[in-house]
């Protein structure tokens, strides 16, 4: 049984479907107790995945306009990978660098687990395990719009 939530949503100015998939972590508590949770959200031709670790972030550049934390990620038994990933405006969720998204979104879809870490400011590191099975079974009768499998 899939653990994915899906939901759609219309944009009341523009008509266009946006399409959420929705997955909390296995583990990976903050301080507060929450799990983080992964989305995956297409709007008309973007596509964005991020992490949601209700917990501030900080910021692991010097450039605060643009706060990002390096995160490290693993699919499945491939190599860990660290990216430095945007905030969102609240500090509190990672967004994957855009050129990688697609990429990692379709890696998914073949994996069983997805594993992302990350080290919030003044706290000890967040390892969030994702059980991501059925992402493309639950997604392909939407990917006529969404076009992310073959």
């Amino acid at each position: 049984m899939s653990k994915w939530i899906f939901d759609q949503k219309v944009d009341p100015l523009t008509d266009n479907k946006k399409y959420f998939f929705i997955l909390q972590a296995d583990s990976g508590k903050n301080d507060y107790g929450e799990l983080p949770v992964l989305v995956i959200r297409q709007d008309g031709d973007e596509l964005e995945l991020f992490i949601n670790w209700h917990t501030y972030l900080g910021n692991d550049t010097d450039d605060y306009k643009y706060e990002s934390k390096y995160i490290t990620t693993r699919v499945d038994q491939d190599q860990p990978a660290t990216l430095l990933w945007d905030n969102s405006t609240d500090s509190k969720a990672s967004f994957c660098p855009y050129k990688y998204t697609s990429g990692l979104v379709q890696r998914l879809g073949s994996a069983s687990q997805f594993v992302a870490r990350c080290t919030p400011y003044g706290d000890s590191p967040i390892t969030a395990i994702f059980d991501v099975r059925s992402l493309k079974e639950i997604s392909m009768p939407y990917n006529d719009r969404l076009g992310w499998w073959e």
